[in-house]
């Protein structure tokens, strides 16, 4: 099937590291590929921990300001594809909006 201009575009993670928009690919890191899908996947907000454990694994000690870091990343990758969601940070939440 074939996508026409009336049909709204979807955020795509392609394996392995590949994000897409519509037509637009950007290759990204795999981290920024795991936190997306991470994001993607999860209903509403999904806190550190979980996003910590989606990323980099279990028992991993990560800095809050690296994951702030890591959603900036994800943000370079979504706009570069065109995308309109952006990732934010909450307290100690990750969520798209």
């Amino acid at each position: 099937m074939t996508a026409t201009l009336s049909e709204p575009a979807t955020l795509a993670l392609l394996p392995p590291v590949t994000v897409a928009y519509g037509p637009r690919r950007a290759v990204c890191g795999i981290r920024v590929y795991l936190a997306l899908r991470c994001l993607t996947r999860a209903a509403d907000r999904v806190t550190f921990g979980d996003l910590i454990r989606a990323v980099w694994g279990a028992g991993a000690v990560i800095r809050r300001d690296t994951v702030k870091a890591l959603t900036h990343r994800c943000n370079q990758v979504l706009a570069r594809v065109g995308c309109p969601l952006r990732a934010a940070v909450e307290g100690d939440e990750a969520f798209l909006i």
